[in-house]
């Protein structure tokens, strides 16, 4: 018994300039945009906006998405330099990606859109309990965003996927009977089987068992249908059934629920007692809000080793899930072995970079896994 694939030695060499980059960036470019946030409070920047809003917009709701808009679009200009740096050219330095410039500010446009639609509801309800319950606002406004994540998982088949990426239904009939069939095997039901032309943006491959009910749906990268066999495709979307199978969308949501409700809760407490330095002197401010999303972005860092180390589990248990009901360990092992060499994943990493950066066991452990397997048959 053989595995069909091996690591692409020049490939093991780029995938680790690649991950050490672009972690190298992105903390970078996260504390820049923390500082950034700062210095809009220091500077009195935030509330001379709020007082000049004010005298022109009488209504609250009004006055905050007047506020949201001018600061969302703002920040999304000064940050666009590194936005474009991180996501276009590293990923264009490394061959990974497929966009052109148009494409690219397109994608980009949208992706403010969205932002701008979702983070107005929010903003408007999170500052509605801030006004009406100051004191137990984080209580409410932790209910009401657990309720958005359930219709968010529910609704993106149906709005958020179809905004960017065209849904096709496979024309490989045996491939989609093999994996309907899976599913039906698990009683899992599935809409259809869909392509997404994923090739247009990156060269990455990918797949997903995505919505809730009878919005579920199994997605599959054109990237991953050209360049992967049945059997790899089948034990890779086993692992995304798996997570399903496990009812894993509903329990990380429990777990967002709960993180939501202490985040919430350490970021009144930041309102409250650091709003003063900043001449905020009402919670229900405006305001207030980059110091909202400055402290939310600390705390969530601070637990982020947590919330990581909950997800390796998962999807731990999901490759188990994947190589128990595919009964193909030489199969999942060449798929990580492709997926590693086409995503340019590393194999290994220091335990701390994979409690901070990594949702997923790292490939080491995964492949281990599967020769696990073998060894026992």
């Amino acid at each position: 018994m053989k595995v069909s694939r091996k690591f692409n030695i020049h490939k093991r060499k780029t995938a680790k300039e690649y991950s050490k980059l672009c972690r190298k960036l992105n903390i970078i470019y996260s504390i820049l945009y923390l500082v950034l946030l700062l210095v809009f409070l220091i500077s009195e920047a935030s509330l001379w906006l709020e007082g000049t809003l004010s005298s022109y917009l009488e209504k609250d709701w009004l006055l905050n998405a007047a506020y949201f808009f001018i600061v969302l679009i703002l920040f999304n200009l000064i940050t666009l330099p590194t936005d474009f740096h991180v996501s276009f050219v590293v990923e264009h330095k490394f061959n990974l990606s497929n966009q052109s410039i148009p494409a690219w500010i397109l994608e980009n446009i949208k992706k403010t859109i969205v932002s701008l639609v979702v983070g107005l509801i929010l903003i408007e309800t999170i500052y509605y309990f801030l006004r009406g319950y100051p004191n137990f606002w984080w209580v409410y406004t932790s209910i009401i965003f657990t309720f958005f994540s359930i219709i968010l998982s529910h609704l993106a088949p149906l709005i958020l996927i179809p905004l960017f990426y065209k849904l096709i239904p496979i024309e490989d009939e045996i491939l989609r009977n093999k994996l309907i069939n899976l599913c039906q095997k698990m009683n899992i039901s599935v809409k259809n089987v869909y392509k997404i032309n994923l090739s247009k943006e990156t060269k990455k491959a990918n797949a997903g068992l995505t919505g809730i009910g009878n919005t579920r749906c199994v997605i599959l990268s054109d990237t991953l249908l050209e360049k992967f066999s049945h059997d790899e495709i089948e034990v890779v979307f086993a692992h995304e059934l798996g997570h399903h199978y496990y009812e894993h969308l509903w329990k990380l949501i429990g777990v967002e629920a709960i993180a939501s409700f202490v985040c919430f809760y350490l970021v009144n407490l930041s309102l409250k007692y650091l709003g003063a330095l900043f001449g905020l002197s009402e919670v229900s401010n405006i305001a207030n809000l980059p110091l909202l999303i400055l402290s939310f972005s600390i705390i969530s860092f601070i637990f982020l080793p947590l919330k990581n180390s909950i997800s390796r589990i998962m999807e731990k248990n999901a490759d188990k899930f994947a190589l128990e009901v595919t009964l193909n360990p030489l199969s999942f092992i060449s798929s990580m072995i492709a997926l590693g060499d086409q995503n340019l994943s590393e194999i290994k990493v220091h335990p701390f970079i994979e409690a901070y950066f990594f949702s997923h066991p790292s490939l080491l452990k995964r492949i281990k896994m599967g020769y696990s397997l073998i060894k026992v048959k």
